[in-house]
């Protein structure tokens, strides 16, 4: 389970977002969300452990780095007040 995350997806309309993982564009056919991996460390090291990143990838990571909504399962989504 993948939690703690930001979206991104309306924040800047103008930059395509690319998922780190699967490559992933968001586009009027597919509704791909976006989001952040987690800043507090014991959060990202969970997202990093749950989508099996090797230590090149992890590497690679950057503040920038997103995710798609597509390595996240429906119950991972909740609506916050």
């Amino acid at each position: 389970m993948l939690y703690g995350f930001d979206c991104v997806c309306d924040k800047d309309k103008h930059k395509m977002e690319k998922c780190f993982v699967c490559g992933g564009i968001q586009s009027s056919e597919n509704h791909l969300s976006f989001h952040r991996f987690p800043k507090e460390r014991r959060l990202k090291n969970v997202w990093i452990a749950t989508l099996d990143l090797s230590k090149e990838q992890v590497k690679n990571l950057t503040i920038e780095s997103v995710i798609c909504s597509k390595h996240f399962k429906d119950s991972d989504f909740f609506e916050t007040p």
